[in-house]
């Protein structure tokens, strides 16, 4: 899974800023996350922040992915689109 999210990373260009509420990367890699399976601890150590704020951030927005399904629009052609995976 993690090479799998490294690799999602990657490809999207993705980077990720401490703080809540606005970070669409954050949004995108916990959705994308759940999608595919990944655990909290695949999600960590494939963005591998060494900000403590990044890394809570993730820790609370997968939480919410999971709990309201956010893994559905991974399954949509707009995510296709949208996304290279």
């Amino acid at each position: 899974m993690k090479e799998q999210l490294k690799k999602f990373i990657a490809e999207n260009n993705l980077q990720f800023n401490e703080g809540s509420g606005g970070d669409s990367n954050i949004l995108a890699i916990t959705g994308y996350s759940t999608y595919i399976g990944a655990t909290i601890d695949d999600l960590l150590e494939a963005v591998n922040s060494t900000k403590e704020g990044v890394n809570s951030e993730l820790d609370r927005v997968f939480s919410y992915a999971k709990k309201n399904n956010y893994a559905a629009y991974w399954k949509t052609a707009k995510a296709k689109v949208a996304w290279k995976f």
